[in-house]
C-alpha cells in the first residue's frame, strides 16, 4: 500500500525532512512531503527507522535508570532508621523502588502485575513535589464509563507534560506542522487530549473551542511544555508561490503513459471579420439531423470531431481576454487562428490580435474568410500580413494560410486538417491515466444548480466523484456535462466540460486539479486564502514605470524594455518608432511591442500589463475607463505632445537621470452640454462633471472626437450663480477657459493639476 512522505513521517514520529534525506541516499525520486512512496520505499524506511528507534529507546532507558538510581541513593543516605514504624508513604515507595532496582541488577525479573511500576511511581512522586500536580492524574486505571473508543484513542498518549521533564533535561523533539493550526490538530500532533490544550489556553486567558485556531506563539509555548518544538512544514516554507500548482506534489509522467491529445484553438481577429460565423459553421458540421436545435449547452468551448481527428475550440470574447488569461499563468491555447476578411484586409484589431498572439508565443494559422464575396482579394491579405512577419508557405514563409467561407462552408475541412497537421508538428501529448488538472474557462452561479464552472482539461481524466480544487474553492464533482449538453461520467485531455459541485465560483483563468482527500483540498484552500490567491492565483509581475526603469536595468531584472506606442497620425508613429528603437543598448533592448493610430484603449492596457510595458501616447487621449484600468493594473501611461520630449525622457530613464519635477495628476472629466454668451466674461461652457471633480485654476485638455485639440486653464468656475472652488462628480457647473475661444457642445475637458514630486533617482 502506497502512502505519502508526510503520512509516514507522522506515523514514525520523524520529520518529513529526515525521511526525504534517507530516501535521497537510497536513490529515490521523492522530493516533497506530498510525494507518493512505493511499497518497497515504505518498507525500507520502516526498517531503517525501526532499527534507529530501538537504539535510541535503549539509550534513553539506560540513562533514565541511571538517573533514578542516583536519586534513590541520595535519599537512602538521609534515612536514619529503615525499620521505623512511622515511616511515611513516600519513603516506602523509595524502598520498594530501591529493592526493585537491586533485584533487577541481580538479574531477577520482576513479575508483571496490575500494580504501578515502582520506577515510574518514584519518578512521578519526585516530579509531583516540584510541580504540585496531584499524583491521581497519572493513574493508569481508566474510568470504567469512558467507553472503548476513548480508551483506544488515548491509551498510547502522553499522560502529562511533566513526564517529559526529568533530572537530565531532554532535547526538544521537532515536529513539522501546517499553519494555521487548530486545537484538535495541535492535540493530535502532541498526542494529548484536546481538553488539555484548552486548559493550557485558559491558563493564558485564551478561550478557544476544539475547532478554533491557536495563535502561533501560544501553540509553540504549549508544545515546549510537552517537550516538542513545532517547525514549519516544508510544504509551506519551501513554496513561496501562492499558485495552486506550487501546492501540489510533482507527478512525473511516464513515457509509455503519454498519448496524443487534440489541439486547443482560439479564434482572434478584427470585429465583423467573421470569427463567430466561422465558429458557428464549424459547429454545424457536427450537428446531426436529430439535433436541429443546435448546440444545447454553451460552456465557452466545444469539440469538433472530423475524419482527420479532434479539435477543441475556445470561444473567447476577444484577444483582451486571451492575453488576460495568459498573464494569469493559464496557457490554454495551442494554436491561434487569425481571421481576416478577404474583402476588408488588415485592420487595427487584426494588428492587436497579431501582437497578443506573438507575445504569448503561440503558433498562428491564418484563415482568410469571406472568400465568396465578389470583391474578395485573398492575395491582398497575404501581401498586407507580410509587413507583420506573417508570410505564407506559398511565398517561402512558415505560416499556413487557408481560404475559407463561413457562408458556403468552403475550406472548412481543409482548415481543420491544417490544424491537426499543426498539432502533429507541435507533438501535443498528455497522460490520460493520471489525476486531472487544467484551467477554468468561465464560471457563474446558477439559481437552481449552484456554482457551475467550465473546465478544459490539460492532462489526466476528470471523473464524477473526484475531489477538485479550483482557485480558492474545492468540492466533489457532482455532474459532468459536455458541450452538447450530455451528461458524461469522465472527460480526458483537451475535452471541455461543465462541472457542478464546487463550493464557490472560481475566476476565469484559475487552475484546477484533482486531489485525493478532502483534508488535502481543505489544506490547499487555506493556503490559497491565506496568501490572497483569490485575487492573484498566478498574478502578472508588477507594472514597470519610467522612474524605476534604470534601477531594474541595473539589477539585471529586465533585458527588454517593452513599449506600447499610440499616435494620432501614421507619420508621427513611424518617426517615433524609428527614434525609439535607436535607444537600445547592450544592457537592454528597447522593443515596440505594439503600435497603432488612435486613442489608448483597454486592449493596450491589458497587453502592457501582461508584458510589463510602458504605454506612450503622442497627441492622443485616454478615456476615464481606460485610465481606471491602467491605475488598477499598475501600468504607466505617458502622454506627450512634442517628439523630442518622448525621446529625451525615455533616454534619461534608461540612463537613470529622469528628472520628474512636475507630474500631471488627472482629477476629473467634464462634458460640455451647452454654451452661454456673456458680455462681461465671454463664453461660458455649461458642463456636467462625469467623473472625479473639477477645481478652479486647474488645467484642461480639450478633447473633440477622441483627439486633443488644445490646452487651457479654468479661469472661472461657477455652481449655479455662485463662484465655486470645486465641483464634484454628478453636478453641473459653468466654466470659463483662459484664452480659448473655440469651445463647442459635446467637447470633453480632461481636468488635471501639475504636482511637484521629489526626485527619486540619482
Amino acid at each position: 500500500m502506497s502512502m505519502r512522505v508526510y503520512e509516514l513521517a507522522k506515523e514514525t514520529g520523524h520529520t518529513s525532512k529526515e525521511l526525504l534525506a534517507l530516501l535521497k541516499k537510497n536513490g529515490s525520486s521523492a522530493k516533497a512531503p506530498l510525494s507518493n512512496l512505493e511499497e518497497s520505499e515504505v518498507s525500507f524506511l520502516r526498517k531503517k527507522l525501526g532499527t534507529e528507534k530501538n537504539k535510541q529507546q535503549k539509550k534513553t532507558k539506560d540513562s533514565q535508570e541511571k538517573t533514578i538510581n542516583n536519586q534513590v541513593d541520595k535519599k537512602d543516605n538521609k534515612k536514619t532508621n529503615s525499620n521505623d514504624k512511622n515511616i511515611n508513604s513516600s519513603k516506602k515507595v523509595d524502598l520498594s523502588k530501591k529493592n526493585g532496582i537491586e533485584k533487577k541488577e541481580e538479574g531477577q525479573s520482576s513479575s508483571k502485575t496490575s500494580q504501578k511500576n515502582p520506577k515510574e511511581q518514584v519518578r512521578q512522586t519526585e516530579v509531583n513535589k516540584k510541580t504540585g500536580v496531584h499524583s491521581s492524574r497519572f493513574s493508569q486505571n481508566k474510568p470504567k464509563d469512558r467507553g472503548r473508543k476513548f480508551k483506544k484513542k488515548y491509551s498510547n498518549q502522553v499522560k502529562d507534560p511533566v513526564q517529559k521533564t526529568s533530572a537530565a533535561p531532554l532535547e526538544l523533539k521537532e515536529v513539522d506542522v501546517f499553519w494555521p493550526i487548530t486545537v484538535s490538530k495541535l492535540a493530535e500532533t502532541l498526542a494529548v487530549k484536546p481538553t488539555d490544550i484548552i486548559q493550557k489556553l485558559m491558563q493564558k486567558k485564551v478561550f478557544a473551542s476544539i475547532n478554533q485556531r491557536v495563535e502561533p506563539q501560544f501553540a509553540e509555548d504549549i508544545s515546549k511544555s510537552y517537550g516538542v518544538k513545532l517547525t514549519t512544514s516544508p510544504e509551506s516554507s519551501s513554496k513561496e508561490d501562492s499558485g495552486l500548482k506550487s501546492l501540489l506534489p510533482e507527478i512525473e509522467d511516464k513515457a509509455e503513459d503519454m498519448s496524443s491529445r487534440a489541439p486547443i484553438v482560439t479564434f482572434m481577429g478584427h470585429v465583423d471579420h467573421g470569427k463567430t460565423s466561422l465558429l458557428d459553421a464549424l459547429r454545424k458540421t457536427q450537428i446531426t439531423s436529430s439535433e436541429s436545435g443546435g448546440i444545447t449547452q454553451h460552456i465557452g468551448a466545444y469539440e469538433v470531431i472530423t475524419n482527420h481527428g479532434r479539435v477543441t475550440f475556445i470561444d473567447t470574447p476577444g484577444h483582451e481576454a486571451f492575453t488576460a488569461m495568459r498573464s494569469r499563468g493559464a496557457q490554454v491555447t495551442d494554436v491561434v487562428v487569425l481571421v481576416v476578411a478577404a474583402d476588408d484586409g488588415v485592420k487595427p484589431q487584426t494588428i492587436e490580435a497579431i501582437n497578443h498572439a506573438k507575445f504569448s508565443k503561440v503558433p498562428i494559422l491564418i484563415a482568410v474568410n469571406k472568400c465568396d464575396k465578389p470583391d474578395a482579394d485573398p492575395q491582398k491579405v497575404r501581401t498586407q500580413l507580410t509587413e507583420y512577419e506573417l508570410v505564407s508557405e506559398e511565398w517561402g514563409g512558415q505560416h499556413i494560410f487557408v481560404d475559407v467561407s463561413a457562408e458556403t462552408g468552403d475550406g472548412l475541412d481543409q482548415l481543420v486538417e491544417m490544424l491537426i497537421l499543426e498539432a502533429e508538428m507541435l507533438e501535443l501529448k498528455a497522460n490520460a491515466k493520471r489525476s486531472a488538472h487544467g484551467v477554468v474557462l468561465e464560471a457563474h452561479l446558477d439559481k437552481k444548480r449552484g456554482a457551475l464552472s467550465s473546465f478544459i482539461i490539460k492532462s489526466g481524466t476528470l471523473k464524477v466523484g473526484d475531489i477538485v480544487v479550483a482557485g480558492s474553492f474545492f468540492g466533489k464533482v457532482r455532474t459532468l456535462i459536455n458541450d452538447r449538453g450530455q451528461k458524461i461520467d469522465e472527460a480526458g485531455p483537451s475535452v471541455p466540460v461543465e462541472v457542478s459541485g464546487l463550493a464557490g465560483v472560481p475566476f476565469s483563468g484559475d487552475l484546477f486539479s484533482v486531489v485525493k482527500t478532502e483534508k488535502e483540498a481543505r489544506w490547499i484552500q487555506e493556503k490559497m486564502l491565506e496568501k490572497g490567491s483569490k485575487k492573484e492565483v498566478t498574478a502578472a509581475p508588477k507594472g514597470l514605470t519610467l522612474e524605476d526603469l534604470y534601477s531594474q536595468i541595473k539589477q539585471g531584472n529586465i533585458k527588454e524594455f517593452n513599449i506600447v506606442l499610440k499616435s494620432d497620425k501614421v507619420g508621427s508613429l513611424e518617426a517615433l518608432k524609428d527614434s525609439l528603437v535607436k535607444l537600445s543598448t547592450d544592457q537592454v533592448e528597447l522593443k515596440i511591442l505594439h503600435q497603432g493610430v488612435g486613442a489608448i484603449n483597454e486592449s493596450d492596457v491589458v497587453l502592457a500589463k501582461a508584458s510589463r510595458a510602458v504605454i506612450i501616447g503622442f497627441h492622443v487621449d485616454v478615456d476615464a475607463k481606460t485610465k481606471l484600468l491602467a491605475d488598477d493594473s499598475g501600468v504607466d501611461v505617458r502622454i506627450y505632445y512634442i517628439i523630442y520630449e518622448v525621446i529625451e525622457n525615455i533616454q534619461k530613464a534608461m540612463e537613470g537621470v529622469l528628472e520628474a519635477k512636475e507630474v500631471r495628476k488627472d482629477t476629473g472629466q467634464v462634458e460640455v452640454r451647452a454654451l452661454f454668451k456673456s458680455s462681461k466674461i465671454g463664453t461660458i461652457a455649461g458642463c456636467y462633471v462625469t467623473s472625479g471633480q473639477v477645481q478652479r485654476g486647474a488645467f484642461v485638455s480639450i478633447v473633440r472626437d477622441g483627439k486633443v485639440i488644445g490646452e487651457s486653464q479654468i479661469q472661472t468656475l461657477r455652481r449655479e450663480k455662485d463662484d465655486a472652488k470645486h465641483v464634484k462628480e454628478g453636478y453641473e457647473c459653468g466654466i470659463v477657459l483662459d484664452k480659448f475661444k473655440g469651445v463647442q457642445e459635446k467637447d470633453v475637458f480632461d481636468v488635471y493639476i501639475m504636482e511637484k514630486v521629489k526626485q527619486t533617482l540619482n
